[in-house]
């Protein structure tokens, strides 16, 4: 009885990290959203229809990772993960957790007023806010890839509960996205040299050398925005190719 109850305790972890994922992913999402739509209200060429258009579009783009999770959440079925798939979510978690560190020190430096005389820290603002959260997120995200690593075997057995309809068609629809974001993330690279000169010349224009900008410097943020922006599909993907291999499986043994 011990033995069955100590299987389930995977699963079990999964279920309650979805449900913390989803909690802090809402709440790291919700000022960069209204952020997002302030601008987009203040946008004169497009008019109002057409930001309110823009915004929806987003904020339902924007959703998908945490549906997914709440799916995640209620689902009763058992989840098929293979060994590698586990490895590639705790690999997934460790590049997170790692670009999450990397962060911390130069938003800690952030808080410190740019003076030699005075060292004082500068007020605590809404932005600050908005990166704590983030990391909170990114946290909730890494334990959620971790507790997949904890689940044993490489498949449930043929009597096993398959997984919800919600959270299959969840899952089918952030991986779709999660392609999307892959493909923006090649394309905004391979385009990070024109970028780069383009908001150097801009610069130039206004009066502001801003020296501190290197090119490498601004190549690096890209290539950590673009990883960590991938990885959060990464445990659509674990659960989406688990369960293709399942389906796979029973068909053959069918």
């Amino acid at each position: 009885m011990n033995d069955a109850v100590s299987e389930h305790l995977p699963l079990k972890d999964v279920k309650r990290s979805a449900l913390v994922a989803c909690i802090a992913t809402i709440m790291g999402l919700a000022i960069p959203m209204r952020n997002f739509a302030q601008q987009m209200l203040a946008l004169k060429n497009i008019g109002k229809l057409g930001a309110i258009a823009v915004i929806v579009v987003v904020y339902a783009f924007t959703a998908i990772v945490p549906l997914f999770y709440f799916a995640l959440y209620r689902n009763e079925g058992d989840l098929p993960v293979s060994r590698n798939l586990r490895w590639m979510a705790l690999t997934a978690a460790a590049v997170i957790g790692i670009l999450s560190i990397a962060a911390v020190p130069g938003w800690i430096a952030s808080l410190q007023i740019d003076n030699v005389l005075h060292g004082a820290a500068r007020p605590w603002t809404i932005n600050d806010t908005s990166s704590l959260l983030g990391l909170i997120a990114n946290l909730a995200g890494i334990l959620l890839l971790a507790s997949f690593f904890r689940l044993a075997g490489d498949g449930p057995s043929e009597s096993a509960a398959a997984v919800s309809k919600q959270l299959r068609i969840l899952t089918k629809i952030a991986i779709i996205a999660g392609g999307i974001v892959a493909v923006g993330c090649v394309v905004g690279l391979a385009a990070t040299p024109w970028v780069y000169f383009e908001i150097r010349a801009r610069s130039l224009e206004v009066g502001s050398s801003n020296a501190s900008l290197t090119f490498w410097r601004f190549t690096l943020d890209r290539v950590r925005a673009a990883v960590a922006a991938v990885s959060v599909y990464i445990a659509p993907f674990v659960v989406w190719q688990g369960s293709r291999m399942h389906v796979s499986k029973q068909t053959s043994n069918a």
